[in-house]
């Protein structure tokens, strides 16, 4: 029997996912001649939707990939498909012990971590055992199909915020997203101090979770944070939480011009690029702003309570 093994006459379905043209090119050719269909694509986030909306039984990840490297894909497959729903997940790489390193102390995101070469004999091996162990493709197609409704109630499901009962909302919340541990303790205080409430996080897949779990009012933004990059972050709460309930997002970043060209090539992600300064006057006047503007009456009857009486007037 051939290696790919077909289902109801359908070949076993592989993604590869590699921004490199020659390495994924090479990948598509050997995979092919392997009896598999093989889809294509460059980019981890792009991946993560194609994933979604198809049938694969496998997805190969290059780590080393832009805006979302490969093992916050990993992470958000499961996190969005679950461990029955999601395919099997194989992740190439040049530095494997790095990448077990990253996955060691919490739940492996990865099935199998392979170092790229040229022996593609592991690899074929690799995608014969775990696809005979997987969860064969009818109940994968199940425990999607319920996801992906359980999704969508929860997309259309508007969480009570504070104020929601006539109670009083309290003070306006804010999520900083920032790995730098200085510049998090320095925005986090420079905050609070003007009577916000405040949480931080160093992390772009966890900013997304605390958002869609949390009822924060405005976001703050780093671009340059590792695994899901501020941009990609930013993509996934607008496409994840509905636009009436979202937070506002400001995005701080030293290369503003950069980010606005990336921003460009899509879709407008954030409500405002501010330039990172010590200068923190524009970026209260901006907060201030944006939190006024609202669309949740809720957030401006609370950003009314705490801002400062020139921005309420303003």
């Amino acid at each position: 029997m051939a290696m790919a093994q077909v289902f109801q006459n359908e070949p076993m379905r592989i993604l590869i996912v590699e921004d490199d043209d020659l390495q994924a090119q090479i990948l598509d050719a050997i995979l092919t001649a392997a009896g598999f269909a093989v889809d294509v694509i460059a980019g981890g986030l792009d991946a993560v939707w194609r994933v979604r909306e198809g049938d694969y039984d496998a997805v190969i990840v290059d780590y080393r990939l832009p805006e979302i490297d490969g093992l916050a894909t990993a992470k958000l497959l499961g996190d969005l498909m679950g461990q029955t729903g999601r395919p099997v997940l194989i992740a190439l790489t040049a530095t494997p012990e790095y990448v077990n390193a990253l996955e060691a102390g919490t739940k492996s995101a990865f099935d199998v971590v392979l170092g790229k070469s040229s022996d593609v004999a592991p690899l074929l091996a690799a995608i014969r055992q775990r696809l005979a162990a997987a969860p064969d493709r009818a109940a994968r197609r199940a425990a999607r199909s319920s996801l992906l409704l359980d999704a969508w109630m929860d997309y259309e499901v508007e969480r009570p915020r504070p104020g929601a009962m006539g109670d009083d909302p309290g003070p306006a919340r804010i999520l900083i997203v920032e790995d730098e541990p200085s510049q998090r303790r320095l925005l986090t205080a420079l905050f609070e101090a003007r009577g916000y409430r405040v949480d931080a996080t160093d992390d772009g897949l966890a900013a997304v979770r605390r958002i869609r779990e949390g009822c924060y009012d405005l976001a703050l933004v780093d671009y340059q944070i590792p695994g899901l990059d501020g941009l990609a972050a930013g993509r996934l709460v607008r496409d994840l939480i509905r636009e009436s309930v979202r937070p506002r997002m400001i995005a701080l970043t030293a290369t503003p011009a950069r980010l606005r060209d990336q921003e460009m090539a899509t879709l407008s992600v954030f409500d405002e690029i501010i330039e990172k300064s010590s200068d923190f006057d524009g970026l209260l006047a901006a907060v201030a702003r944006h939190l006024k503007a609202s669309p949740n009456p809720t957030t401006r009857r609370a950003a009314a309570r705490t801002l400062p009486a020139e921005a309420v007037a303003g």
